[in-house]
């Protein structure tokens, strides 16, 4: 199954499985059921203000980014064995482009089909919709279950279509890694390195070494 895709696939899974079954459980928390049921009642925002738990959204979201920030890892470190050399600086561009994307199509696209004026004025007579005043196209519920059951398909994509490679072994002469890093030996530089190589100990201490470059203290004085 492979050694990133054995956490990316759990854990992508987990998260749409989150999304699909607590998306109306987050709607519940914001109030936002109490002002579908009393919208164009004065009272609505009173009645969601009385509805609303900052407990029940907190669990919620530290759940999913704890579950995202464990994929990202993942993802990272497969694309460093997925992608040739070569194509390894155009990796994070990909990340960067798919990121803004993303960000555009959750806020700008969701805010807009979630107005209910712009729902009613724009979207249903571009679109051929039925009229309902006072309600957007997309619920915040709606939108999070969409997204879950989305991961869910890419998931199941994943796990039965990708194939993790494994990382060739070393040849018999790059063997003996830790013994020939202590000894300042030169090594070969087309030969990858990894952790489960090296070992724990020396991954943090050429971890260490890093942090003490200048340009990375100076990033750290400024964060």
């Amino acid at each position: 199954f492979g050694r990133r895709k054995s956490w990316l696939v759990p854990v992508q899974a987990l998260t749409g499985f989150l999304m699909v079954t607590f998306a109306s459980f987050v709607e519940e928390q914001l109030g936002l059921g109490q002002i579908a049921t009393a919208a164009g009642d004065a009272t609505a925002t009173a009645a969601a203000a009385t509805t609303f738990d900052v407990r029940g959204i907190t669990l919620f979201f530290f759940a999913l980014y704890f579950l995202m920030a464990t994929q990202d890892i993942a993802v990272d470190g497969w694309a460093l064995t997925m992608l040739s050399r070569k194509n390894r600086g155009r990796g994070p561009v990909c990340n960067s482009i798919g990121q803004n994307v993303g960000y555009f199509l959750s806020f700008v696209g969701f805010l807009a089909l979630n107005d209910a004026e712009s729902s009613e004025k724009l979207w249903r007579p571009l679109l051929g919709l039925e009229s309902k005043p006072g309600t957007g196209i997309v619920s915040l519920g709606g939108f999070i279950r969409f997204c879950g059951g989305l991961m869910l398909s890419i998931t199941t994509l994943v796990a039965i279509f990708k194939r993790e490679v494994p990382l060739p072994k070393p040849p018999p002469e790059q063997r003996g890694l830790l013994r020939r890093i202590a000894s300042k030996e030169k090594l070969d530089e087309d030969h990858e390195l990894d952790a489960s190589e090296i070992g724990l100990h020396e991954t943090y201490h050429r971890l260490w070494a890093v942090c003490k470059l200048p340009a990375v203290r100076w990033l750290f004085l400024i964060l």
